[in-house]
């Protein structure tokens, strides 16, 4: 009974410190263009992704203001300092930033935009989490394993072990995990839930 108290105060808590609001700047890609070489390209990039980390900026639009229908990021490489390619560019390198450094591998392949990934500082963001960090919340991606009737599919989440989601997804896909707080950790296997990506912001007020 005092344990189920606990975990109510636990819960009105966290609720208390959620955030229903984002924070979204919008940049041009040919800021990119000011910049007089790829390696300091990349360095620009990196900059402009640490800054906003610091002021909580949680989504960042990049715009084309040549109108040179750079609407996404896909597509083959051309060159850097071609015009209208800087948008292309600005856009994957903020992507891979944001994407925690155990997962890059998986969602991130070898791209000549990201041939100066290596310049980038680290920017240190909450969902960043390292190994042995404790966090309630952790980004991962699916694995593809067998996994039981009415079990859920496994997760890298960057821990020691894998996680275990109460759900069965399509292997390969990023999802935010909530870890359950009061497991033993001398199991084989941790267990948690899929969340929102936004819920760790509007029920816990994290960045």
């Amino acid at each position: 009974e005092e344990l189920e108290k606990k975990n109510k105060m636990e819960e009105e808590t966290t609720k208390s410190n959620g955030c229903n609001y984002t924070v979204s700047i919008a940049l041009p890609g040919s800021i990119l263009n000011n910049a007089q070489s790829p390696k300091l390209q990349a360095y620009l990039a990196g900059q402009i992704a640490r800054a906003c980390t610091i002021f909580c900026v949680d989504e960042i639009v990049v715009f084309d203001e040549l109108d040179e229908n750079s609407k996404s990021i896909e597509g083959e490489f051309e060159g850097i300092g071609k015009k209208g390619k800087a948008t292309v560019q600005l856009a994957r390198i903020l992507q891979y930033m944001e994407c925690p450094q155990y997962l890059r591998k998986s969602f991130f392949p070898k791209h000549p935009d990201l041939q100066n990934a290596g310049l980038l500082n680290p920017l240190d963001s909450p969902h960043h989490v390292r190994i042995d960090e404790e966090s309630v919340y952790r980004e991962g991606v699916v694995l593809d394993r067998p996994v039981k009737p009415g079990k859920g599919s496994f997760v890298n989440c960057g821990m020691r072990k894998e996680v275990q989601i109460d759900r069965q997804l399509q292997p390969g896909i990023r999802v935010t995990v909530h870890l359950d707080k009061h497991q033993q950790q001398e199991c084989k296997v941790l267990k948690g839930k899929v969340v929102p990506p936004q819920h760790p912001r509007t029920e816990a007020g994290l960045y």
